[in-house]
């Protein structure tokens, strides 16, 4: 909203933060593969998200799904480094890149909400034992933020989307789903 009232409403504008949201999604897959596997292996995962259809497609979509994607990737990319790779003098950093990743994501996209959630839980198995408070209270505290939306999430889940295709869940759908 404020982005097209400072900057106007023709398409190179309205659409130039959603593909830097895919090129810096495409540098945190390399950032994140190069501090799991090795150099080769991160290149190859950032030239394939670079030339997927889906990826060029969101990059030009004025939607959600490139900047889920890229808070999703910057969460990841935090949470590594936090758990695995931190020094002391970068630690607040961290922490605080984290939460805020995290809480974007959140906000975004309810897949996006699934995937910090899930990497948020894992967590815990790798956390240290002194920082678990600490992590938790980061995830809880990322959770509280989403408290404003829960009334129009609860009022999504009773409807079915608008082109009718997707129907409103069932109270037995989860366990039919798996």
């Amino acid at each position: 909203f404020y982005w097209v009232k400072i900057f106007g409403d023709d398409t190179f504008t309205v659409r130039f933060p959603f593909v830097i949201s895919s090129l810096i999604s495409i540098w945190l897959i390399y950032q994140i593969g190069k501090k799991w596997y090795h150099e080769l292996t991160a290149l190859l995962a950032a030239s394939a998200f670079g030339f997927l259809i889906l990826t060029i497609l969101f990059a030009q979509m004025v939607r959600m799904y490139s900047l889920g994607i890229m808070f999703s990737l910057l969460t990841v990319y935090f949470w590594t480094d936090l758990l695995f790779f931190s020094d002391k003098k970068n630690k607040n950093l961290l922490w605080w890149g984290w939460i805020i990743s995290m809480s974007a994501a959140l906000h975004l996209q309810y897949f996006s909400f699934l995937f910090v959630g899930l990497v948020g839980l894992s967590g815990l198995f790798f956390v240290k034992r002194n920082e678990l408070l600490k992590y938790s209270f980061g995830g809880v505290l990322s959770l509280l933020t989403f408290l404003p939306e829960i009334p129009v999430f609860i009022a999504q889940m009773k409807v079915s989307d608008n082109g009718g295709w997707l129907g409103p869940p069932t109270k037995n759908f989860l366990p039919g789903f798996f």
